[in-house]
């Protein structure tokens, strides 16, 4: 009986650890379920970052709205980067850096990520990535001519 328990406990112990964890998990919305969620849809480049420090909660950044896509907002707007729910938290943004941001208005007036971190998707370089190189061909008239 002795020798069984620490070779039971041992057993459960392994098997423990092969088991899937679910705990903490931050699923990706859809793009439906995000734009459904979001009072406020903008094409936006951050153009500062700021801490409250009364608040541990309090990082935010301000944007530059270039485009609109659902909603009402203004031309700058105050998005809140920091969550109380650690998985929530969006982990965003880079000065000089544009995003598609999918928001929802907080009770401090400031505007949020619907999804986390999934609902600030960066699609534009930042100030800190070398510029993008875009070769363009020459008109068809300046190709090389085919020999028969």
């Amino acid at each position: 009986m002795r020798r069984r328990l620490p070779t039971a406990l041992a057993t459960v112990s392994l098997l423990w650890g092969f088991l899937p964890a679910e705990a903490n998990v931050f699923v990706e919305a859809t793009f439906s379920e995000k734009m459904q969620e979001a009072d406020v849809v903008i094409v936006a480049t951050v153009v500062s970052t700021h801490t409250d420090a009364n608040d541990l909660y309090g990082n935010f950044v301000e944007v530059e709205t270039f485009a609109i896509l659902k909603g009402a907002a203004n031309p700058r707007l105050e998005v809140e980067t920091r969550s109380q729910i650690a998985e929530a938290d969006p982990h965003c943004c880079e000065v000089g850096a544009t995003y598609v941001m999918f928001l929802y208005r907080t009770p401090s007036h400031r505007m949020a990520s619907v999804n986390g971190r999934f609902g600030l998707v960066r699609i534009g370089p930042s100030k800190r990535e070398p510029p993008m190189q875009v070769i363009v061909p020459p008109p068809p008239e300046k190709w090389p001519k085919r020999r028969k």
